[in-house]
């Protein structure tokens, strides 16, 4: 019987972890500039603290459209998607002068996080399964739980 290695490189991991990551990263990232935003924009730090639960509202959409929108239209075309969509909102928050559009450019950030995490998980479930998709998967869980450790540090550099 033939067995096909299924083992994803390095580099293959570390992408599909970043993925992964976006979604912790957002979040935690984020958490350590509120207060630094708050005085920025002039608002209470209640008034930024609610934009990390659209953002979670926003997660929420990605996890559940994510998997059938991927099956239907291609992992390739979700990532894409959602990198996007991730990369734009962010990009504008950046250059967001008033608080009112804070929250709408929030929740398109996490769509975009939970399209492209969804998508990458089921690129690792497409490429393996049995005991090489499992350790695959752990893989990329392992380096995706480094984010939440990281995300403060870099919050407070960038």
């Amino acid at each position: 019987m033939y067995s096909k290695d299924t083992r994803l490189p390095l580099g293959g991991i570390l992408m599909l972890a970043g993925l992964v990551a976006l979604a912790p990263l957002g979040t935690d990232i984020y958490l350590s500039a509120v207060p630094s935003m708050a005085a920025s924009y002039a608002a209470s730090t209640e008034k930024i603290e609610l934009s990390i639960s659209f953002f979670l509202v926003g997660i929420a959409f990605g996890h559940l459209l994510g998997g059938p929108l991927s099956d239907r239209y291609g992992r390739r075309k979700l990532v894409t998607l959602g990198i996007l969509l991730f990369g734009s909102a962010s990009l504008a928050i950046v250059f967001l002068e008033q608080l009112s559009m804070l929250y709408g450019l929030r929740v398109i950030q996490a769509l975009g996080a939970g399209l492209a995490s969804v998508s990458a998980m089921a690129v690792v479930r497409d490429i393996s399964a049995g005991r090489e998709g499992a350790s695959n998967m752990m893989r990329v869980v392992q380096v995706m739980m480094a984010a939440p450790l990281l995300a403060p540090m870099l919050g407070m550099v960038i």
